[in-house]
Formats: structure tokens, C-alpha cells, sequence
């Protein structure tokens, strides 16, 4: 199929064999930046009710020609391979998993702290990955507020993409913006075993000039 560069899974706990449809995009980017062309190399199209659940990005032996032909114009090219279910698999997928109650995911059994609101939030730039001092500092500080808590907890990063660029871009940048994270409450001795990240939709009304991330306790 070509060379592996990233796999990325979108929904924990549901098997990717479960969902039978696949969509290969092509793009080319400059610098490895953000796409500048996209193209379709499948008939189908995803709609607005399929459930996207696995991206694998590869080096095609078109993208190698490509790279290499375009490599004075600094032009890369690479092949993303979209596993999405239908909506009516989608559907089955999702009874199945809420049958049994073994398959459900660890946060399932916590109950959420604050309410409704998260404990913390913190604010990345645009398409930027690195947080500054001041928000590095809530992080730190509510690390050492968790030394205190006694009962078992779970950590819930929820990540909104709030960006540009296509899903694939969007997807590594909250990935990155979560092992940011991570490492700050890991320097901190929190065990990571306890972090869950969560990438949701943007928000209609967001602000296109920053990011933000809402981080939730769950007590058990």
C-alpha cells in the first residue's frame, strides 16, 4: 500500500474491522505545511452522518515520485486512507458496544467533578502547539492541587478543532497540543495512565485567533 508516515484512531473501543468503508485522499503540501491541493482518489465521498474512525497516512510510489520531483520546490506529497462506518453500521457498531458492558470506556465508570464545568482551561494560539508560561503554570498548579485527592481520578483533555486545515492536519496538531499537556502533569508525577484526551467538533461561534482546551476531573 506504501510507506506508513501516522496512524491516527479517532474512537476508542470500537474495532476498525467493524467499519467497511475506505476513502484515499492525495495531498501536496509546501514545506509540510498546510495542504495547498487536495484530490480524491476514490468514488466515494463522506457524508455528513458517517462516522470517521481511523486516518492512516502512507508515502504512495506516487508521493515518492512526487517528493522527489518537487524536491527543489520544497513539494511533498502523501496518501491519508479514511476508515469511516455508514451510518447505518454505525448504528450496529454502536448497540454492540453498548451491550456489553465490558466494552465501555474507563471514564464510563466516573462521575464528573465540578459539575458540567471543567477544573481547568488552557489556551493555545492558533495552529500552535506550545503553550506559554502563564498557561504552563495552570497546568503545574493544578498538578499539585491532584497531589491531595485520595479517591481514584481521571483526568479528561478535551481538545476542540478550532483550526484550519483538512482533518488529517487537525488531528496531529491536537495530538501534539495533548503531549504538551502530558508532559507538564508527568513532570508533576502524574501518572499519565489516568489522562484521557477527547477531540471534539469546533464550536459554531469559537474565535478563529486561539484554542482552547478544557481539562475535567472524574472522581470514581
Amino acid at each position: 500500500m506504501g510507506i506508513p508516515l501516522e496512524e491516527t484512531n479517532l474512537i476508542a473501543n470500537v474495532p476498525v474491522d467493524q467499519c467497511t468503508k475506505h476513502i484515499d485522499m492525495r495531498s501536496y503540501r509546501i514545506l509540510f505545511l498546510l495542504p495547498i491541493w487536495k484530490s480524491n482518489l476514490s468514488s466515494e465521498t463522506l457524508s455528513d452522518d458517517d462516522r470517521l474512525l481511523q486516518i492512516k497516512e502512507y508515502a504512495k510510489p506516487f508521493d515518492v515520485v512526487v517528493t522527489l520531483a518537487g524536491f527543489l520546490f520544497s513539494v511533498v506529497s502523501s496518501t491519508s486512507s479514511y476508515t469511516y462506518c455508514t451510518s447505518k453500521e454505525w448504528e450496529k457498531v454502536n448497540s454492540q458496544n453498548m451491550s456489553t458492558s465490558s466494552q465501555l470506556g474507563k471514564i464510563s465508570f466516573f462521575k464528573a467533578m465540578n459539575g458540567s464545568k471543567p477544573i481547568q482551561q488552557v489556551v493555545f494560539q492558533k495552529d500552535d502547539a506550545e503553550l506559554n508560561d502563564s498557561e504552563k503554570s495552570k497546568i503545574r498548579e493544578l498538578a499539585q492541587s491532584l497531589k491531595n485527592v485520595q479517591e481514584n481520578y481521571q483526568i479528561l483533555l478535551v481538545h476542540k478543532t478550532n483550526t484550519s486545515g483538512d482533518i488529517a492536519y487537525q488531528t496531529r496538531l491536537m495530538k501534539k497540543r495533548s503531549e504538551e499537556i502530558r508532559a507538564i502533569l508527568s513532570a508533576e508525577a502524574i501518572d499519565l495512565q489516568r489522562v484521557q484526551t477527547v477531540f471534539t467538533e469546533k464550536e459554531i461561534d469559537a474565535a478563529d485567533t486561539v484554542s482552547v482546551t478544557s481539562i475535567y476531573l472524574a472522581i470514581e
